[in-house]
């Protein structure tokens, strides 16, 4: 694994060139960004990211799919019981999808009942789009 440092506000994590997470702020509000296939190989990534941004215990998390080509069983388990324990320290969980594949794995598992799942970054921030620029 390797991590870049993006300024002082994002870290980017690259597993292999299938695969990246990236954790930054908007508004205050920590955003965990996957890119590509969230599978095994990916999925303790994804895990170790969501706990960096829980830290320091924020009231919302987003995480965003929206660059997701692929989420495995493995991927959803990591997110689901991340999320699990977000919810549990009293942070709102917010998950960005709008890759039909996707959003097709979180709504037949029962994902996108447990945690709210959104199109986009703005809807997460709730804020009208045209101020997420």
């Amino acid at each position: 694994m390797r991590a870049t440092f993006v300024g002082q506000s994002e870290a980017i994590m690259t597993i292999d060139a299938h695969f990246g997470v990236s954790i930054r702020s908007r508004h205050g509000i920590p955003v965990v960004r996957v890119f590509g296939e969230l599978d095994l190989a990916a999925a303790p990534a994804l895990g170790s990211a969501l706990a960096t941004a829980a830290k320091s215990r924020p009231a919302d998390v987003i995480v965003d799919l929206s660059w997701v080509s692929r989420l495995t069983p493995a991927g959803l388990r990591v997110l689901s019981s991340s999320c699990r324990r977000l919810s549990k320290r009293g942070s709102q969980v917010r998950v960005v999808a709008d890759d039909v594949v996707v959003t097709s794995v979180l709504e037949l598992t029962g994902f996108d009942r447990a945690v709210t799942v959104v199109d986009t970054i703005a809807e997460a921030l709730e804020i009208p789009e045209a101020v997420v620029a």
